[in-house]
């Protein structure tokens, strides 16, 4: 399987050393004006030349510190986007016994994901394909042997562009699937808001009554509705 701890390895352009980014710190490292830095490493050199006594430049760097946010999750995007660029290539590696992707792929692929290629009208970004791939992997293999029995015969790079071509054919049913998944993740999520906001209720109905006088025969139920309530709001 693809390794999921896929990093990508920089240099600094400030201390010189490696970065390796990973999608578990994509905030530590920086892209900007085509070059690659440590966060840590840009900010300070940011923060000194905004303090140069040429106006140009201090004005210059200030600007860049007022905008350090955006600067930061646009290089947070592109690190992702890259990471999940290799991730598709460890992928095609494991599961179409390669060692070397085809050359003719590489381009082929960032059409892809511009939306370049032939009948596309949007691209699809790294991480869908590779998410769309895994998903019909199974699917793919399968049409493969049906082939081969057919005595249509593929070698690998054709393969290739063959099921890329039904991975792109199938795109817009997988959009639609992440919709349908969003609003279902949505409703769970409102369901769940409303039962928490019904127990409150219902907790708080159950305090109140346990300040008024209640008989023998009332004051057990209370007690153990007041307690199952208590156990369902703390229990872990």
């Amino acid at each position: 399987m693809a390794d999921e701890s896929t990093v990508l390895i920089r240099k600094c352009s400030i201390c010189k050393t490696n970065l390796e980014i990973g999608l578990n710190n994509l905030d530590e490292a920086i892209y900007y004006n085509k070059t690659h830095y440590h966060s840590e490493c840009f900010i300070e050199a940011a923060i000194n030349k905004s303090k140069n006594s040429n106006k140009r430049v201090s004005e210059k760097w200030n600007n860049i510190l007022k905008n350090i946010s955006d600067i930061r999750l646009a290089s947070e995007k592109r690190f992702e986007t890259e990471i999940y660029k290799e991730k598709v290539f460890d992928f095609i590696r494991d599961n179409y016994g390669v060692t070397v992707v085809p050359t003719n792929l590489y381009t082929r692929l960032a059409d892809i994901y511009s939306g370049k290629f032939k009948g596309m009208s949007k691209g699809i970004p790294p991480k869908y394909l590779l998410d769309m791939w895994k998903k019909q992997i199974r699917g793919l293999n399968k049409i493969a042997d049906k082939n081969k029995t057919r005595g249509k015969y593929m070698d690998t790079s054709q393969r290739l562009v063959y099921d890329t071509a039904i991975l792109i054919n199938k795109y817009d049913s997988y959009l639609a699937w992440l919709e349908q998944k969003k609003i279902i993740e949505a409703d769970t999520v409102c369901k769940a808001k409303k039962t928490s906001d019904i127990n409150a209720d219902v907790y708080m109905q159950a305090f109140n009554n346990s300040k008024k006088p209640l008989s023998d025969d009332t004051s057990c139920a209370c007690a153990k509705d007041f307690s199952s309530i208590a156990d369902e709001i703390f229990d872990d």
